[in-house]
């Protein structure tokens, strides 16, 4: 501020002529209304000095030291500039009038009693204040805003004020002007942000008010507000159409837009603003996207509401598991769906009869081992099924009545079937002791809850077959002579049998050769034979089903002789070896009941 007051002395008194070679003043001076001006005065040192209004008679003070000799037109607005030690004697003249144009004043030094010129005070009309704003601004930069004023008063330059938008920086440079005035440029810098597209800019000069408004911002930004509007139907069922459109702000306008579909990892795109979709899907994920000059804008994935039959039935079980047979479970039926499912239905499919519960949560009581369950989930939009619910229940075994015990090529061939779960452990016994002995060879074999046990050795023994799991146990009598499959009778009755056997054998055995002499005698010949002690007749019973003897032809001719008495697929001795018959006396000893 010095440097500008010395400056703006100089360039005064440089043009000023004097009187009195100890006084230096202007011969005049060009003030702007409302602003202050300075009348340069430099002296030797002094104490104080006088300013008087220039007249023909009298000398109205126009400053001093004593305020109230100040005539009214100057009082309050008038003070002394610098140090009057080091000679300055500059007035200063605060918001200039138009009345005070024309005026002249001159300086009276004490105590030196000298004088100088008298200065003319020329008063000018405020100048406009000027503004200009950089044209391009793009969001997220900084522009440039100039506001410009012209002025008499380089010691206290006009403040000036920006209006309209908060800035991020602001700086005042005041230059000398022509003719005596000064000029005072306030640079400001703001942040373009799209919040303020088509605001104005202001700068007000505080001193009297006047003010400066640049054209409205034209702000350039990239797409924001990117939304996805639906129009049809809603909310869409799964696999009917919807109609989008894609909406964006922007400056400049949006130049493409473009849609991005993601379905199952895999990505559509589409080149336009407005876009049908065909089979809408639960799993879709939509978003356009939005592009200018400036930049691009993406919009949310789309949340569409689509509406679908449930999916994803599941049983859910709660409680003990495995469950054992006879005893209870409780079930719990879930789905997806939208809108939520409205009903749920459980089917209990059990010996060709359904029954129907319509709840959510089941408690199925007394389970059985070939129930059929499902549950049916119903909503607005339709209907989805579980998969048949496969329950793990366990149950005792049970020895089927196909077991059954039969005699071919001199050897004994007994078979148990036995259902269970888990899977039972079978073991034999002949005649009441256990079947290890070295010329009883057993196999187990698995398929599902049913095992199969094949015992070979040599005839004419009573045969037991007994199951057991953790559950219970079952036991099945056989007889072992031939032409006799009959389990479940004691001893003595398998005696009487024999006896009987015995001799309904003689009967037929001489009725056949009484038979056969005739034929001879008659010159005719037969030549069929039959096997009485063939297997598949000795198992034959009614209502029992080819599949058994299959089976047992399956079992007992194509065998591996093992060593065994446990569960499926056990093997005690690992052994594969061909029966060995013992001499008659000592098999007859070997099964002696003692």
């Amino acid at each position: 501020m010095d440097r500008v007051i010395k400056l703006f002395l100089t360039a005064s008194l440089l043009s000023c002529s004097c009187r009195c070679s100890k006084v230096r003043v202007p011969k005049s001076v060009t003030a702007i209304k409302g602003t202050c001006v300075v009348v340069p005065c430099s002296t030797t040192s002094h104490t104080y000095a006088t300013w008087y209004k220039y007249q023909r008679s009298g000398y109205p003070p126009v400053y001093s030291k004593d305020t109230k000799d100040i005539i009214n037109q100057f009082r309050g607005r008038t003070s002394l500039l610098g140090n009057a030690m080091q000679g300055n004697c500059s007035l200063k003249i605060d918001n200039v009038r138009q009345e005070d144009g024309g005026i002249s004043v001159y300086v009276w030094i004490n105590p030196h009693s000298i004088y100088g010129d008298y200065t003319e005070i020329k008063v000018l009309a405020p100048s406009e204040t000027r503004i200009s704003v950089e044209s391009t601004q793009v969001e997220g930069t900084l522009f440039s805003a100039k506001c410009t004023v012209r002025h008499s008063c380089p010691v206290s330059p006009p403040l000036l004020e920006w209006l309209g938008l908060s800035s991020v920086s602001n700086e005042v440079t005041t230059t000398q002007d022509s003719g005596g005035l000064w000029v005072s440029v306030a640079h400001a810098q703001f942040n373009a942000s799209r919040r303020d597209h088509g605001k104005r800019v202001t700068c007000r000069r505080m001193s009297d008010g006047n003010t400066a408004t640049g054209d409205a911002l034209n702000i350039l930004y990239a797409p924001t507000n990117v939304n996805i509007h639906t129009s049809g139907t809603t909310p869409v069922v799964e696999g009917s159409n919807i109609s989008l459109t894609c909406s964006s702000d922007s400056n400049p306008p949006v130049a493409s837009y473009e849609w991005r579909i993601i379905q199952m990892n895999s990505t559509i795109k589409h080149k336009t603003r407005s876009l049908l979709i065909q089979d809408v899907r639960r799993d879709m994920k939509i978003s356009c996207i939005a592009d200018n000059s400036i930049g691009l804008g993406e919009s949310d994935q789309l949340s569409l509401n689509v509406h679908y039959a449930p999916t994803n039935v599941n049983i859910h079980t709660s409680g003990r598991t495995p469950v054992v047979e006879g005893s209870n479970i409780s079930l719990t039926c879930s789905s997806d769906s939208n809108p939520p499912v409205a009903s749920y239905e459980w089917r209990i499919i059990q010996m060709n009869s359904t029954i129907k519960h319509k709840t959510r949560s089941l408690l199925l009581q007394d389970v059985r081992r070939d129930m059929k369950i499902s549950c049916i989930a119903h909503n607005s939009i339709g209907l989805g099924e579980s998969d048949q619910l496969s329950l793990n229940v366990h149950f005792p075994p049970t020895i089927l009545p196909d077991s059954a015990c039969c005699e071919r090529e001199g050897s004994l061939h007994c078979m148990c079937w036995v259902e269970a779960e888990p899977n039972a452990s079978i073991s034999w016994t002949v005649d009441g002791r256990s079947a290890l002995l070295p010329h009883f060879n057993m196999t187990n074999n698995c398929t599902g809850r049913t095992t199969v046990s094949v015992m070979t050795g040599p005839p004419g023994h009573f045969v037991t077959c007994e199951a057991a799991n953790y559950l219970g146990n079952d036991t099945y009598q056989m007889s072992g002579f031939p032409q006799l499959a009959q389990g479940t009778v004691g001893f003595y009755y398998f005696i009487l049998a024999a006896i009987v056997f015995i001799f309904l054998g003689i009967v037929i055995v001489v009725h056949r050769r009484l038979k056969k002499r005739h034929e001879n005698s008659g010159g005719a010949k037969n030549t069929s034979s039959e096997n009485p002690t063939q297997c598949r007749q000795n198992i034959e019973t009614s209502g029992t089903q080819t599949n058994t003897q299959q089976m047992m032809s399956n079992h007992l001719y194509n065998f591996d002789i093992i060593y065994a008495n446990t569960a499926c697929g056990g093997n005690i001795y690992n052994n594969s070896m061909v029966t060995s018959q013992a001499p008659e006396d000592d098999m007859s000893n070997i099964y002696l009941n003692e």
